[in-house]
């Protein structure tokens, strides 16, 4: 399922991350590579759980 982000929504993650410290991020978005998106996986499921899936499917960029 592709997933388009109004501009308010990275407003108030840009925002978020900077006035904060607060990060919220895809796992899946594509400007996030492999070592990246495990290291943040981990970091998830230290603070919250392993996912209810193992694997995180990857989505393509159209």
């Amino acid at each position: 399922m592709l997933k388009i982000e109004s501009r308010e929504a990275l407003r108030l993650k840009r925002t978020g991350f900077h006035e904060l410290g607060m990060l919220v991020v895809d796992i899946n978005d594509p400007r996030i590579a492999w070592p990246e998106r495990e290291m943040l996986k981990q970091i998830g499921e230290k603070l919250y759980g392993r996912l209810q899936c193992q694997e995180v499917p990857v989505r393509k960029s159209a």
